[in-house]
């Protein structure tokens, strides 16, 4: 009987991992879909997914598009942002509102890219 019960209690522990498993995956794979699309569309590719694009003094430009879970119920927060000069960023730090983003200091495109690695943000 002893033997069963700890069968039982494996088999229920084995269930659980697999789950969380399973839906740690479709999490991971719903974020990096999100950032496929979006960098397909800040590219010139496919449209459709709000964005803000932001406008320097050196005459660069910045296109940003954010996922918010609590909006979108999507379940993770990320940012997706591509440079005139084509680099690319990626975050989870994200702001409320895509005219939030709207960074205050329009100098230029390399100290936004400097804020933008200073606050977390990641090289695509």
């Amino acid at each position: 009987m002893k033997r069963f019960i700890r069968l039982l209690i494996l088999g229920f522990l084995l269930l659980n991992i697999s789950i969380a498993v399973i839906l740690g995956y479709r999490h991971l794979s719903r974020e990096r879909n999100f950032y496929d699309q979006a960098f397909d569309q800040l590219r010139g590719g496919n449209q459709g997914i709000p964005m803000v694009t932001i406008g320097f003094e050196d005459g660069g430009s910045a296109s940003v598009i954010l996922e918010h879970s609590c909006c979108s119920g999507a379940g993770f927060d990320a940012v997706a942002v591509r440079t005139s000069d084509g680099q690319e960023f990626v975050s989870n730090n994200n702001y409320c509102g895509l005219e939030g983003f709207d960074w205050g200091s329009k100098e230029s495109l390399v100290k936004f890219g400097a804020f933008l690695e200073q606050n977390g943000y990641k090289k695509r």
